[in-house]
């Protein structure tokens, strides 16, 4: 998912501000650049993690897991993404800033309690805004 979100940086389609990867999904806070669509965007995105994942778990010799992916689809042989990401267009910095703030916190939530702080939380970008850790280059701070 980091490779995805950083491949789609350099080639230039999208900024990213905030991001999250939870065991089971992903949020993330971004502006499509150069006339990028959220359709091409999104295509591209779950295209390429997901055969990302499957090279990794077949050079890893996990059965088991890749087992768990297995599509009843005739299209395909596995399938890693739900179908119907859900995007919300912001044009609010209040409500941009919300957004990070939960995206941020989610970790920390009574249901996943994976942390206790959100900048302790390595697959997020929380430690980019609260101890200016550049660990993730492809992270652009909503107000540059």
């Amino acid at each position: 998912i980091l490779d995805s979100l950083n491949y789609m940086v350099i080639k230039k389609r999208v900024e990213i501000h905030s991001f999250v990867i939870m065991p089971n999904h992903v949020h993330v806070t971004l502006n499509l650049l150069n006339e990028e669509k959220e359709e091409t965007f999104q295509r591209d995105f779950l295209k390429f993690s997901s055969q990302q994942l499957i090279k990794k778990l077949i050079q890893e010799n996990n059965q088991a897991e890749l087992d768990e992916y297995k599509s009843s689809q005739k299209d395909r042989i596995y399938h890693i993404w739900e179908r119907r990401a859900k995007w919300i267009e912001i044009d609010n910095l209040a409500i941009l800033e919300q957004k990070i703030e939960y995206i941020h916190n989610n970790p920390v939530q009574e249901k996943w309690k994976l942390v206790d702080l959100p900048e302790a939380y390595i697959w997020s970008s929380a430690s980019f805004y609260l101890l200016n850790d550049k660990r993730y280059g492809f992270v652009k701070h909503y107000m540059d």
